[in-house]
């Protein structure tokens, strides 16, 4: 009997330990997937990714190898960021009536690359 009342006693103390845990995991804020650009510099890097596009699109000679370009995970943020109408964006790219489509209210967003991998961390408001 006092061996029943132990192994009872294990069990329930594992089970309040694991749901503490599972309730700070819940509760905490994940960690950002890449560090917070300045304005000035997102601007940099959004410049720098429509550039590096704007050289995969040229035309190339028949015998040219074919481009290639490194984009990194802040020239990506920044362009998402642009996008998203927290950056400015450079004069004269879309016209006052351009359609985007639908495009949801991202507050924040981050991306890395691990090797062939792209991780993205979106902030946005879920209706509900």
């Amino acid at each position: 009997m006092l061996k029943k009342y132990k192994i009872d006693r294990i069990i329930s103390i594992l089970t309040l330990v694991t749901s503490v845990i599972a309730v700070y995991l819940v509760i905490k804020k994940p960690q950002p997937v890449a560090q917070p650009q300045t304005a000035a510099t997102a601007a940099v890097n959004a410049k720098s990714f429509e550039e590096k596009l704007e050289q995969l699109e040229k035309p190339k000679e028949p015998e040219a190898q074919p481009a290639e370009v490194h984009i990194t995970s802040n020239e990506v943020s920044a362009a998402l960021a642009q996008s998203a109408g927290a950056i400015p964006a450079a004069a004269g790219q879309l016209a006052p009536n351009t359609d985007l489509g639908s495009m949801p209210n991202i507050l924040d967003q981050q991306v890395s690359f691990d090797g062939d991998q792209v991780h993205g961390q979106f902030l946005t408001t879920i209706a509900g």
